[in-house]
């Protein structure tokens, strides 16, 4: 089990640190949506297996659908948050 999390992990590095290097702007908004879409999907997994409730699952999805919403309105206007 230790041993998945680690791959698992390091998988989601891997990808990180290669996403970075080839990301453009109309990239990084497809991203947003499809992590949208992702977010829903095991969202709607773990409701079915009775994991979340549906009051959770409801205020999740429409969480990430807000935020993902969001930033892609900020992306598409050129306005960037300042970095600390």
């Amino acid at each position: 089990m230790i041993g998945g999390l680690g791959l698992f992990f390091a998988g989601v590095w891997f990808l990180t640190e290669n996403l970075k290097r080839v990301a453009g702007r109309r990239f990084r908004k497809a991203v947003i949506s499809q992590s949208a879409a992702a977010i829903s999907i095991i969202v709607v997994a773990l409701a079915g297996s009775g994991v979340f409730g549906i009051e959770q699952s409801m205020v999740t999805i429409y969480g990430t659908n807000f935020g993902s919403s969001a930033v892609t309105l900020l992306l598409s206007s050129g306005l960037r948050g300042r970095s600390m």
